[in-house]
């Protein structure tokens, strides 16, 4: 990061590193996500603020141990079905578990509100900085 200070164009210089270290990564769990909004650009958890966003949305109560919670289950499901083809647990049969649409519409609420969470104490982050 220090030698990017010595560039011509040093914001340029910083978002290529940024780019180079972050850019593949994918950040499929909730304390992935709040490591690295925490170590890289210190920046406070998003989760109270996604789960106002979802309560505000939908009219259930969340917490912030709720939207953890669910995300790391849809994560869970989605390596589940990657990795191990999503069979049901318990049965003597090798059928793939159904998704419902209610359970993915569900999940893109979710994974909405946490997005929109993220951007809110990004943005209050780097405004106060």
């Amino acid at each position: 990061m220090l030698a990017c200070f010595a560039e011509t164009d040093p914001h340029a210089a910083l978002s290529a590193l940024y780019k180079s270290q972050l850019g593949e990564v994918t950040f499929q769990r909730a304390a992935a996500i709040e490591g690295v909004l925490r170590d890289v650009i210190n920046c406070e958890q998003p989760w109270e603020e996604a789960a106002s966003i979802l309560t505000k949305g939908s009219g259930d109560a969340w917490a912030a141990e709720d939207v953890t919670q669910e995300f790391d289950d849809y994560v869970s499901r989605r390596n589940k079905i990657v990795h191990g083809g999503d069979l049901k647990t318990g049965g003597s049969s090798a059928a793939a578990e159904p998704i419902q649409l209610r359970y993915v519409e569900r999940a893109a609420v979710v994974v909405q509100g946490i997005g929109d969470g993220i951007s809110k104490v990004v943005d209050r982050s780097v405004r106060n900085a």
